[in-house]
């Protein structure tokens, strides 16, 4: 009898060991961000309710402000750089699934895509993420994680944080948007965009964007410029800048051997790409910057 009892009481988990994969912080934890630049290995949420310093992500320097959002993905660059002054919070969440009546990943919420997030997002004010995100501190005490089904509130603090910030992401779409897309198109720049966001991605081509989508190149440019005001192959430049830059500071391969991990004809291809996008040589970049990576 208390075994069916029990049963009952036991919910299926929404994200996996939430309590183990999801952590929280804030400045009055006396917390201290890591003072290099390295490479992020899980999804985060960086709320700024009091600005002060810099973000270093994917080596672009962003200012801290007040009632500011940042978003990260797994295998992203970066540097939080707050001043005492600052006041902030962040989650950080390990598991991409989140499993509810329909299966989602958090790969699939705007906010954690290249071609929609900017860097960061300013909101009017961000009072009530930062009371969600101390709920979440609140539940991950060590005292509350042997809790029955512990994991199952945290996990549900969490996806309610999440669809708080996704209304306030998609606010100002919601005036924009003057054509509703079909669920094919939605899923094409999803797929798009979880190519181009890839850390290993070395693709350098529309064509091969399109093959692997099963639409034309011209179609893929259309649909991904009208989504976001850049065609596919911005994108991807950007993408494979990145990723070249990742390289160059991890590895003492010479150039000629990252070129052709990048499908250049030769490094000197890849340095004439390089210096269009970045105004700078690879090997004039890699001495501007020492990295430990993660």
């Amino acid at each position: 009898m208390n075994r069916l009892i029990k049963s009952k009481l036991e919910f299926s988990t929404i994200i996996k060991d939430a309590s183990k994969t999801i952590r929280s912080q804030s400045d009055t934890h006396n917390y201290q961000p890591t003072n290099y630049i390295h490479r992020n290995i899980h999804y985060e949420i960086l709320v700024i309710k009091k600005g002060g310093g810099v973000h270093n992500i994917d080596f672009k320097e962003y200012p801290v402000l007040d009632n500011q959002l940042f978003f990260l993905r797994p295998g992203q660059m970066h540097q939080f750089s707050p001043t005492k002054e600052t006041e902030y919070s962040f989650i950080a969440i390990d598991n991409n699934d989140i499993k509810l009546n329909n299966n989602i990943a958090l790969s699939q919420f705007k906010f954690f895509q290249s071609v929609y997030a900017k860097g960061y997002h300013l909101v009017d004010d961000v009072k009530a993420i930062m009371k969600s995100i101390q709920q979440i501190q609140a539940e991950l005490h060590p005292q509350k994680k042997s809790k029955i089904n512990q994991d199952i509130i945290i996990s549900s603090l969490t996806v309610i944080l999440l669809i708080q910030i996704q209304q306030l992401f998609n606010k100002p779409k919601l005036k924009k948007s003057k054509q509703t897309k079909t669920r094919k198109q939605c899923d094409l720049i999803d797929e798009f965009n979880a190519l181009i966001d890839s850390d290993t991605n070395t693709k350098r081509f529309v064509k091969e964007y399109a093959a692997l989508l099963f639409v034309n190149p011209n179609y893929l440019n259309e649909r991904i410029k009208l989504e976001t005001g850049h065609p596919a192959s911005f994108w991807i430049n950007k993408s494979i800048i990145i990723n070249i830059k990742k390289t160059l500071l991890k590895t003492t391969k010479p150039l000629s051997d990252i070129a052709k991990e990048f499908n250049f004809p030769n490094s000197t291809h890849l340095i004439r790409f390089f210096k269009k996008q970045e105004n700078i040589t690879p090997l004039a970049f890699k001495n501007q910057h020492r990295v430990i990576v993660s």
